[in-house]
């Protein structure tokens, strides 16, 4: 399901732009060759910590791949590369993108969303994330826990 959000997200961006993919995976990164996408990915949990000893040995082998702009991408990761990926929390994050993404990433509140807006200089969020089915029945609402509001302007399933 991640691979079919990541390319509806993608979709909505123009080619070209930077993007910061906050919580992101730098190894489906890697392997697309996004070399316009930087990734904040700070570790929050114990699952983070595993997902970044098992991703480690992933991009090591991505390092020999036969794509060299996989290769780059995976020694990118590997040296530490701030522009791609600066493992920080998003909130310390400055490094400048006029779009971020976030595909299921639940640990952080949304009432950050504005700072990391605001440290990236981004102006767009696009992203998707798992909510009550009450969300469902109307295009537009409040999230009055938060205080924030919603607008679906398209949807793949009327």
């Amino acid at each position: 399901m991640r691979i079919i959000d990541h390319k509806l997200i993608a979709s909505r961006i123009p080619n070209g732009v930077r993007v910061s993919d906050v919580g992101g995976n730098p190894l489906y990164h890697i392997a697309h060759a996004n070399s316009h996408v930087h990734v904040c990915g700070h570790v929050h949990d114990k699952k983070d910590q595993m997902r970044n000893v098992m991703r480690l040995q992933a991009v090591k082998k991505k390092t020999m791949d036969s794509k060299v702009a996989v290769a780059n991408m995976a020694a990118k990761y590997l040296e530490r590369d701030k522009s791609f990926v600066c493992f920080e929390d998003a909130r310390f994050c400055l490094h400048p993108t006029p779009i971020l993404t976030s595909v299921h990433v639940y640990d952080i509140p949304l009432d950050h969303w504005p700072m990391i807006m605001e440290h990236k200089q981004a102006v767009v969020v696009e992203g998707c994330m798992i909510h009550s089915k009450a969300i469902f029945n109307t295009t537009r609402g409040d999230l009055s826990s938060i205080g924030a509001r919603y607008e679906i302007d398209f949807m793949i399933f009327p």
